[in-house]
């Protein structure tokens, strides 16, 4: 009866000093923080970030590809970033979404910017 009681003692010291170290590594480690290098954070839903962080002019700005749904989902990828309609992206508003172009507004000013066609792309390599 004496050794099963010593061994729960030393049991429970060595639970005890267990959780403190734990607690104890916990208090001292850094918070972890996502660094998205730039680029949209994937565990965050697209409709309430902005994406990109810096500004550009809109001559910058390059039209990759666009998928439109007739139900509203519509998104543009613009300079490798996916951008939906409404979103901000580097300083600019997308504020529309069709199956040729893509309008931004930026203060005061509107433009349409055109999806390139493989001849543009041909001429460019």
């Amino acid at each position: 009866m004496k050794t099963s009681l010593s061994l729960y003692r030393i049991a429970m010291i060595g639970l005890l000093l267990g959780l403190f170290l734990a607690d104890f590594s916990l208090a001292i480690a850094d918070e972890f923080r996502y660094d998205s290098h730039g680029k949209r954070d994937p565990f965050l839903s697209p409709t309430t970030q902005n994406v990109g962080e810096g500004q550009l002019s809109h001559g910058e700005l390059k039209l990759e590809g666009i998928v439109v749904d007739k139900n509203g989902q519509s998104y543009a990828v613009v300079n490798s970033e996916i951008v939906r309609e409404g979103q901000k992206f580097q300083g600019f508003v997308l504020k529309k979404i069709t199956t040729q172009e893509v309008t931004f507004q930026k203060d005061d000013e509107i433009f349409n910017i055109p999806l390139r066609q493989d001849d543009d792309l041909m001429k460019q390599s």
